[in-house]
C-alpha cells in the first residue's frame, strides 16, 4: 500500500504520508457538486470542502490511536 502514498515529512516522530487519492478529491467534489446543481458548481464552496474533508480524515486516526 505504500506505493499509493507520498511521504510529506515527519510529525512528532511519525512518518506522514499522503495517499494519491487525495489528489483526486478536489476533482471528485467539483464533479459531484456540478451534477447535484444541474451543471452549475460553486468553485469557492467546492474548494472549501477539500481542506475540511482532508482535516476530518486525518484527525480520525489520531483520535482513535
Amino acid at each position: 500500500m505504500r506505493s499509493w502514498s507520498i511521504p510529506v515529512g515527519r510529525l512528532f516522530g511519525v512518518d506522514v504520508r499522503v495517499h494519491l487519492t487525495f489528489l483526486i478529491l478536489p476533482l471528485f467534489i467539483f464533479w459531484t457538486e456540478s451534477v447535484a446543481h444541474q451543471g452549475v458548481a460553486n468553485g469557492p464552496r467546492d474548494l472549501a470542502l477539500v481542506p475540511r474533508t482532508s482535516l476530518a480524515t486525518s484527525l480520525r486516526p489520531g483520535a482513535t490511536a
